[in-house]
């Protein structure tokens, strides 16, 4: 199995620490496989040997390529169809739908194959699938209970949805919807209670690449990775955020940005990670000021082996007891290499 894309659903079981899910998805017949880990996690261990395994229905339908988890429980992406949504602890090795149950598209939507990529926070899950409609994509909204509204991609080979976020972008207190798009670059609609059915974006950056994870809005524009603290409009780019990191602290140039994470890892303030192809980079907000210009940076990790391919980071809190977040990495296998891991990176002082 294509093992190694991780989510941290919080804190299920009330201990205090943070739990861990690993996926293992390889697109094939195989059913793939959701493994939770209890935290504190702070020893090596198999994922045979996970206190909760859920399974996936098999027949193509492969779970655990991404997940997704707020005030409503949690979600597990399902290769070839519908998302799962369950809530609470699991234990034991059992068959997903057991457990949990298929979120239902509404039929107006135009669903067509699977919510390729998942995100939620509070009582908001979105839900991003890429090839419906002839690949224009589409990008979902889900209250918990329901879909209750969404937006189309216009054009085929749009693939509106590949990445979704769920985030206040205008900071109005509700949740907003961000979707990546081959051809509008990243779009977003705006939450609220007056948001019903199908209707287009309200902000786009059209020269945006990646979307970030975290609290603060951060975005990748090819070798830029910037944040944005306040609220945004127009068709905002780079000259507009808060700040941005162009280059390596060797200073040599990196020829993209991958992915893009933000945390508090150390109690400093706001701490940007980025990865450009199989290295991390780890830029630290210095304690006591929030000028972003004077931020120290370091490499975190690199992967040399070619089949290797990084697949995501999340910050599991404080696992050892130490005051500082740990953070998860994962790395997948690709075809003809090792299974993949999951590495720990234990929290360090600024």
């Amino acid at each position: 199995d294509y093992c190694g894309g991780i989510h941290s659903p919080g804190d299920l079981d009330g201990d205090g620490r943070a739990e861990l899910f690993v996926g293992c998805d390889d697109g094939s017949q195989a059913p793939g496989a959701a493994y939770l880990f209890y935290g504190p996690i702070t020893a090596d261990a198999e994922l045979e040997h996970a206190p909760g395994i859920l399974r996936g229905p098999g027949n193509g339908r492969s779970i655990g390529g991404d997940f997704a988890s707020g005030d409503f429980g949690w979600v597990v992406a399902e290769r070839t169809g519908r998302p799962w949504i369950g809530s609470g602890p699991v234990t034991g090795d059992r068959p997903i739908g057991e457990v949990a149950t298929q979120i239902a598209f509404p039929s107006s939507g135009g669903y067509e194959g699977n919510a390729h990529a998942v995100d939620g926070v509070r009582d908001t899950v979105v839900l991003g699938v890429p090839y419906s409609q002839d690949r224009a994509g589409g990008a979902y909204v889900h209250d918990g209970t329901d879909i209750v509204w969404w937006i189309q991609g216009e054009s085929p080979d749009e693939y509106l949805g590949e990445q979704v976020r769920a985030q206040d972008v205008d900071l109005d207190g509700y949740v907003d919807l961000l979707a990546s798009s081959r051809i509008e670059g990243v779009v977003v609609g705006f939450g609220g209670p007056a948001r019903t059915d199908q209707t287009g974006w309200d902000l786009r950056f059209p020269d945006a690449t990646v979307v970030g994870q975290g609290e603060v809005l951060t975005l990748a524009f090819d070798e830029d990775a910037c944040l944005f603290d306040g609220p945004v409009e127009g068709s905002p780019g780079p000259e507009d955020a808060t700040s941005c990191v162009v280059t390596d602290p060797l200073g040599s140039t990196f020829r993209r940005v991958d992915e893009v994470f933000t945390a508090d890892l150390d109690g400093g303030g706001t701490d940007l990670l980025f990865r450009s192809e199989r290295q991390w980079w780890l830029y630290r907000e210095p304690v006591g000021t929030t000028d972003r210009s004077v931020w120290t940076a370091s490499a975190l990790l690199t992967s040399e082996d070619i089949y290797v391919q990084p697949a995501g980071v999340v910050s599991l809190g404080d696992q050892d007891g130490d005051g500082l977040s740990e953070l998860a990495i994962g790395y997948r296998s690709g075809f003809g290499g090792p299974i993949g891991d999951v590495l720990i990176v234990s929290g360090a002082s600024p």
